[in-house]
């Protein structure tokens, strides 16, 4: 690695559009989850137990009331708090691949599964909204479609960040030239040690 890509001096571009300092766009994204957790936290009624009621027919168990008010413009700050969560991780990801400040041949397919993931996440979000609205399985589903969701989609979409870092991993994250400028440091450090005995 070059000293100017350890430096963070370079700009990471993670997006054709949005040419930033990896700090800069992680610095931004925690901002951003500490404010939608600030403004969750300010918005949320001080009492929580008029969301539940006593079961009738099991007294040590809690249930929802149909016609309860608790998601009230939470799945906005859910979905907001979601998102904001995939993007670090993928920014972390990048910030991890990047050479010389640039994401090169590796921005494409982590942009696509970044997307991926964002999506499942949000038909999760909206799957969910709607079932709240009007809690049905339809006759032959197995699951309702925001538990099949969970299952198959918010379960695999990682999946597509694990390839690539598994694929990719001697192309973007530890290239052949970094392995061997590590072991010339851990030499050229053993190296020393060995002087001062």
């Amino acid at each position: 690695m070059s000293e100017k890509s350890l430096s963070g001096s370079a700009r990471l571009s993670l997006c054709p559009f949005l040419p930033m300092k990896p700090a800069a766009i992680l610095f931004i994204l925690i901002l951003a989850t500490w404010a939608v957790v600030g403004v969750l936290l300010l918005s949320l009624p001080s009492d929580t137990q008029t969301w539940t009621n006593k079961h009738p027919q099991f007294k040590t168990m809690d249930q929802t009331p149909a016609e309860s008010k608790r998601h009230d413009g939470l799945l906005v700050y859910g979905w907001l708090f979601g998102t904001l969560q995939i993007l670090m991780f993928a920014s972390c990801l990048a910030l991890g691949a990047s050479r010389g400040g640039r994401l090169g041949t590796m921005r494409w397919p982590l942009m696509i599964a970044a997307l991926v993931y964002l999506g499942v996440f949000t038909a999760v979000i909206c799957t969910y909204g709607g079932y709240v609205e009007t809690p049905s399985v339809p006759a032959g589903d197995l699951f309702p479609a925001t538990t099949a969701w969970m299952l198959f989609g918010i379960s695999g979409a990682p999946l597509l960040f694990i390839a690539l870092y598994v694929a990719g991993f001697e192309r973007w994250i530890m290239t052949p030239a970094d392995q061997r400028r590590f072991d010339e440091l851990v030499a050229a450090k053993r190296e020393r040690e060995g002087d001062r005995d």
